[in-house]
């Protein structure tokens, strides 16, 4: 899925005070590859992830997936696109402690309405792709921190989204763990799925196809990473920032 933004702008306001979070940012990230965003705590990037999710809808501006514009699209309308396309992955990991790990990943397949069976096989093969398929009967707080944000990961591999958002996945872990989140992304991204990945570490924002750098609510800079200078670049127009 290849995502555009397109001048978005995002406002928060309180009783007495407006900030500004997203300032006219335009950005597009390339189908079938993995970006990553880099910038300090309050640039926005979490805020744009938001966007690019439906989770919020901008002030002013666009979003677009595969060319179409979504972000003005009813709430009911866009909730079953987001379910069907979208997929998060957070530092939170948002894991259900009282069920096993099996089921914590195909629960959101079954808000899908598909068979229970077909939910199981999903869950199960995104395990075994995870490497935690002998992890199936346990529960998430028998797991170490690596395994468990390797279980969001399968979680939204087996939703088969388009999309997955990934919001510093690798924040609380340490270099070995955060080291398989990354292995289990860029599986994601072998598979054709679109990644975007929010870090604060600049080694592993180097480790993307594609590296935007934020600051102040902008894209201020865009270039390739390491991954693209192992091959060639998709053709076309990736990153494009605004500055205001």
């Amino acid at each position: 899925m290849q995502i555009e933004l397109h001048g978005v702008t995002r406002r928060f306001r309180s009783r007495n005070v407006e900030t500004t979070a997203l300032n006219g940012l335009s950005l597009e990230i390339p189908s079938g590859q993995l970006t990553t965003v880099i910038g300090p705590s309050g640039c926005g990037k979490t805020t744009m992830l938001a966007i690019m999710g439906l989770l919020e809808a901008p002030d002013e501006g666009e979003v677009r997936f595969d060319g179409a514009p979504v972000s003005r699209l009813g709430r009911r309308r866009r909730l079953v696109l987001r379910r069907e396309r979208v997929s998060f992955v957070f530092q939170s990991l948002n894991l259900i402690e009282e069920i096993s790990v099996l089921e914590n990943v195909a629960l959101p397949a079954r808000y899908m309405s598909l068979p229970a069976r077909e939910c199981r096989a999903r869950a199960e093969q995104a395990l075994e792709e995870m490497g935690l398929g002998f992890r199936a009967q346990h529960f998430p707080f028998q797991l170490s921190g690596g395994q468990r944000q390797r279980v969001a990961i399968a979680r939204a591999l087996a939703m088969r989204s388009d999309l997955i958002l990934a919001d510093e996945p690798t924040g609380n872990l340490d270099r070995d763990s955060s080291a398989g989140v990354l292995e289990a992304l860029l599986a994601c991204r072998a598979r054709g799925t679109t990644v975007v990945l929010v870090t604060h570490d600049p080694d592993i924002a180097e480790l993307g196809d594609f590296v935007v750098e934020m600051q102040g609510g902008h894209v201020v800079n865009g270039r390739a990473g390491e991954l693209s200078e192992r091959r060639p670049a998709p053709s076309g127009r990736w990153v494009e920032a605004i500055a205001t």
